[in-house]
């Protein structure tokens, strides 16, 4: 076994019915929603008026990260997700989806989309928020964090992969925020962001 199934392995011996309940529940998508109307609100504060060309950046990060993760990267690099290598067999705990099945995932896992689009709206949320404020940074480094943990937990990515998404996140987010302060950008799209 390589050092990134040796670490998954060694977090499913430590499993407990608690962690399958909260991992699960951290990793669902409907969690952050609260969090996201936090966000919301605190940028509609800043921007005003704008907000609706803020909420379509982030929505074109989003997608531009889930689609770099799932429809370039899993296909191109084709490896499995521990969920699916056969060297890890009988050696994950497998949490139970809403259905009642063992969640594992689709076949592939390089690199983790949840990892690089909350790593994304992270940083994005807080290029643009400046000054940044250290409650924002506590609490969204606690969500990346925990969103991270939450699927190597679930066996359906190895450390590697949260680590190739929260470093392709949060480039693609700052990439962004920095084309968006480019003059010749700045005044087509009328945003002031500092």
């Amino acid at each position: 076994m390589n050092i990134d199934q040796s670490f998954i392995a060694w977090i499913h011996e430590n499993h407990t019915s608690f962690g399958d309940r909260f991992m699960w529940w951290v990793s669902y998508r409907d969690t952050s929603f609260f969090l996201y109307l936090l966000m919301l609100f605190t940028l509609l504060r800043r921007f005003q008026i704008s907000i609706w060309k803020v909420v379509i950046l982030f929505a074109l990060l989003i997608v531009f990260n889930d689609q770099m993760a799932s429809a370039v990267f899993k296909p191109m690099v084709e490896r499995l997700r521990p969920s699916h290598e056969p060297a890890l067999e009988g050696l994950l705990h497998f949490v139970k989806d809403n259905n009642g099945n063992d969640y594992k995932g689709g076949q592939f896992g390089f690199y983790s989309s949840h990892a690089a689009n909350t790593m994304a709206v992270a940083v994005f949320f807080l290029l643009i928020l400046r000054p940044i404020h250290r409650f924002w940074t506590i609490l969204l480094a606690v969500w990346v964090v925990l969103i991270g943990f939450s699927r190597m937990y679930l066996g359906v990515h190895y450390f590697t992969d949260v680590l190739m998404g929260w470093f392709m996140g949060g480039f693609s987010a700052w990439a962004l925020w920095y084309a968006l302060r480019q003059p010749s950008i700045k005044n087509k799209i009328k945003l002031d962001l500092h």
